[in-house]
């Protein structure tokens, strides 16, 4: 067994790069067919890949990155010039599809120039070693496993759960950043650093810490540069270099957009302090504890998604911590918020900090082996040093089998045996109505639809989305509305917006709609429609005994979140979505039937109700014993009823509901 592992390790040893663009191919494989299912399941949502997608088709037609969603050009929202390298690809591969496969190569690829890094690196540790007890076997090997734990790591891999971003891009560009300073190639290293620009005008601050990082590496010899000019004044040229450029994507944001002002100093997200550099200056000045409250909150989950990220390196940063200087605005931004998926796992954002960790470890590694070259504890330190190797590689392992989401053992919801179908909770038969629907749309008409619907209709610049469809006071009435009831952001609503849901409510009730398909949840209305539905298959729901409560004789429920797991609870809050019942009763005629543990008694009474129990839709009570465990009531819905319960008042408090089982009959 160890001359087989000895074997192995020989082989890596002999083939590191091969083997690496190996593994980067089987990510790239893996990560397009995962985020592919995800947007064909309808897992994918309209602010970000149905956005994108939107805004490159836009250039095909002949509209400079527009999009219904912002109602102008994406540059007028993030000034990120690097979407004009995109178009090309999409250019020639107009589909969404385009989008993820591109992000897939590149965060996969990103290990490649990961690995020259750290080989570089280790390479002028073992050609300056004094008393040569490093071997280069060992180096060689650590260069090949900080790549893997890269991508193997959790918050590498988030960003593959939530569609496509350009934060992606980072960790490929600032590699190649690092190499080429490295190598002292410093025209392909200011090219890399302003494709970081590229991707967003706020990069520029880590753009700035970057090279704030290559003085200090510069001070301790691992880099070089030209001596024409003082630190402190390259660091001033660099600052006013970015900062022109920042004042100048304002400038242009606002001419893209037609803003009478210029838009720049936006730096603060969703739930930060402040939205504007000045006002979180002004905060800190007379308001310090607000500042203090927000990085408290959700502090458990802050300091478990800090951990996950150091860990992925054994905390090495600690030996260099110049190396974290890059991730500063990322602290600054994501600490002082909120906003859970600032600091969640299966949102873009680590992309703004795992890379930087990651260089950190290495430079830290670097430290360590120096003190192993000149040090009287040379046991001690080597000991812990190979100790820090095996905690790196456990935790890739580790954090990879439970986390990932292309880990068939995942504790995460979505992984990716849910999304291949391997799942129950996939519904082949609902995903293949859902792509029926747009065949019996009319192209370009008007239309309103939910955050994980939109993507399917990105071609249409008359369809917009909720949750981000601002609609308040007046009701528009849009030709279509297609809803999914059985998804969360159906519900969502906030102090600017009434819900899809309210307002699919509120359509049906003005009788200006008529169903143009419903089945699994689904619901199409369309306006001064008045025949039958075009698609249509009856419902069936059952709920089990899991899903109710029974306290007091009082048995309940649905309630989906009390079956949800824990990871499905924190997806829930970090999505920041509805988080309570999630029933509906569309318009039809149903068969309901209730199932007690128990024989049905006398005076027992059922009720159907909505709106969270403040509306009634039945309410019978039970006049003879009927020596059975069920009872089925028919009823007719005209209208949509969401957040539906239903309950029995037993006269035995230890009789509860076993299961409930919904026929729709017709529509």
């Amino acid at each position: 067994m160890n001359n087989k592992i000895g074997g192995g390790i020989n082989f890596i040893l002999r083939k590191p790069v091969i083997i690496l663009y190996a593994v980067a191919s089987i990510f790239t494989i893996l990560f397009s067919y995962y985020s592919i299912l995800k947007a064909y399941n309808f897992q994918a949502y309209a602010w970000d890949l149905g956005l994108y997608s939107q805004v490159f088709y836009s250039v095909l037609k002949g509209k400079f990155f527009y999009t219904s969603l912002l109602g102008s050009s994406y540059l007028a929202e993030h000034f990120s010039p690097f979407i004009f390298l995109i178009e090309i690809p999409f250019y020639f591969f107009p589909s969404e599809y385009t989008l993820l496969i591109i992000q897939s190569i590149f965060l996969s690829f990103s290990i490649i120039p990961l690995y020259y890094i750290t080989d570089e690196i280790l390479t002028r540790l073992e050609n300056g070693s004094k008393n040569k007890r490093i071997k280069c076997s060992t180096l060689k090997f650590i260069s090949f496993i900080m790549p893997v734990a890269f991508i193997l790591s959790p918050l590498t891999e988030s960003p593959v759960y939530f569609d496509f971003h350009l934060m992606v891009f980072i960790p490929f560009f600032y590699f190649m950043a690092l190499y080429y300073l490295l190598k002292a190639k410093r025209i392909l290293y200011y090219i890399f650093l302003a494709l970081i620009i590229s991707l967003h005008s706020n990069f520029i601050f880590i753009a700035m810490m970057i090279i704030l990082m290559e003085i200090i590496l510069n001070k301790r010899g691992i880099v070089t540069r030209p001596r024409k000019l003082s630190n402190g004044m390259y660091f001033g040229i660099s600052f006013a270099v970015l900062f022109s450029y920042y004042i100048l994507a304002g400038f242009l944001k606002s001419y893209i957009g037609h803003i009478p002002e210029a838009t720049y100093l936006i730096i603060g997200g969703s739930g930060s302090v402040s939205r504007s550099l000045t006002g979180f200056l002004t905060v800190l000045f007379y308001n310090p504890e607000k500042i203090i409250s927000v990085l408290v909150a959700n502090y458990d989950i802050k300091i478990l998604f800090l951990i996950l990220g150091f860990l992925a390196v054994d905390f090495l940063f600690i030996e260099y911590p110049a190396g974290l200087l890059p991730a500063l605005p990322y602290f600054a931004y994501a600490m002082l918020s909120t906003y859970i998926p600032y600091y969640f796992i299966g949102f873009q954002y680590s992309m703004m900090f795992i890379p930087f960790v990651f260089i950190a470890g290495i430079f830290g590694i670097y430290v360590i082996l120096e003190k192993i070259d000149i040090s009287p504890n040379f046991k001690k330190i080597k000991k812990y040093f190979k100790n820090s190797m095996l905690v790196i590689v456990l935790f890739s392992i580790i954090g990879f089998a439970i986390l990932s989401p292309l880990s068939p053992a995942s504790m995460e919801p979505a992984n990716i045996g849910y999304f291949s179908g391997n799942n129950k909770n996939i519904n082949v038969a609902k995903i293949n109505f859902m792509h029926e629907i747009k065949g019996i749309i009319n192209n370009n008409s008007s239309l309103i639809t939910g955050n994980n619907i939109f993507p399917e209709f990105y071609k249409n610049y008359n369809a917009t989305a909720f949750p981000d469809a601002t609609i308040s006071e007046k009701v528009p009435y849009y030709k279509y509305l297609i809803a999914d009831f059985s998804d969360s952001q159906t519900y969502v609503k906030n102090s600017q917006n009434i819900s899809l849901a309210e307002l699919a409510q509120e359509y049906i009730s003005s009788g200006l709609y008529g169903i143009l398909a419903e089945g699994y949840g689904i619901m199409v209305l369309k306006l001064n429609y008045t025949g039958s539905p075009e698609l249509y298959v009856p419902s069936n729901n059952n709920y089990s005994y899991n899903y109710f409560q029974t306290v007091n004789g009082i048995s309940e429920g649905p309630f989906i979140n009390k079956n949800t797991s824990y990871f499905g609870k924190l997806d829930d809050n970090a999505l920041n979505i509805y988080d309570s019942n999630k029933t509906y009763l569309l318009p039809g005629n149903y068969n309901i039937t209730f199932t007690l543990n128990n024989t049905v008694e006398k005076n027992t009474t059922f009720t159907i109700k909505f709106n969270s129990g403040k509306c009634v839709v039945l309410n019978k009570t039970v006049n003879n014993d009927l020596n059975q465990d069920y009872i089925t009531f028919s009823i007719n819905v005209k209208n949509f009823y969401s957040n539906v319960i239903y309950t029995a008042y037993l006269k035995n408090q230890d009789v509860n509901i076993k299961n409930i089982k919904i026929t729709q009959l017709n529509a």
